[in-house]
């Protein structure tokens, strides 16, 4: 697979049109290789089945994965990993953000970087407890399968990410329909969003 600037935006879209069996399959492929285990990742939360949850897991042991595998696990649960108290320390030294050798030509910000890193182990446990709600096979956003009812609340109620999702979703389950802008605050949008 050749990485493009816009491959995390293909992704988005690909991951939600394609039947399941499809979806896991390259996801897999996207998971064997360095280049593309980001995109995976990413594409976890995207896909929103939790037989993918233990290797998402899998993937919070790297420090360089970790945000990104708290933020698809918590696409897919619902779980707010502060909220819940579910965040790790991560590594001593660590440090996600460009660094000052001026030979260095890596001087791009993490898209990720704000968010939180997870606890291996809480989230873990938790996951333990609760995997119980999430059956295998259904696409989950935000803790719940998807359904339209479901979508309209996420628009309603979600952060950023997680209405991107919803109104991609919509705008799929309902051809013709126009993609419900999400950059504004939803306080301010509630009274766009339809039934």
């Amino acid at each position: 697979m050749r990485h493009s600037s816009f491959s995390e935006r293909a992704l988005h879209m690909a991951f939600r049109r394609m039947e399941r069996r499809t979806a896991l399959s390259w996801h897999k492929e996207l998971s064997l290789s360095a280049d593309t285990i980001r995109l995976a990742v990413i594409g976890t939360g995207i896909i929103g089945d939790s037989v993918l949850v233990p290797w998402l897991l899998e993937q919070m042991q790297n420090m360089d994965l970790a945000r990104l595998a708290g933020d698809a696990f918590s696409m897919i649960t619902g779980v707010d990993i502060a909220v819940a108290e579910m965040e790790g320390a991560g590594p001593e030294g660590y440090d996600a953000v460009p660094n000052d050798d001026p030979e260095d030509g890596n001087v791009a910000m993490d898209p990720y970087e704000e968010l939180p890193c997870p606890s291996f182990e809480r989230i873990t446990a938790w996951w333990n407890k609760n995997r119980g709600s999430y059956p295998n096979g259904l696409r989950h956003l935000q803790g719940k399968p998807i359904t339209e009812d479901h979508l309209q609340y996420v628009l309603k109620t979600g952060r950023q990410r997680n209405r991107a999702a919803a109104a991609l979703e919509l705008a799929m389950m309902k051809p013709g329909q126009p993609l419900f802008e999400v950059r504004a605050p939803a306080s301010r949008q509630c009274n766009g969003v339809t039934g």
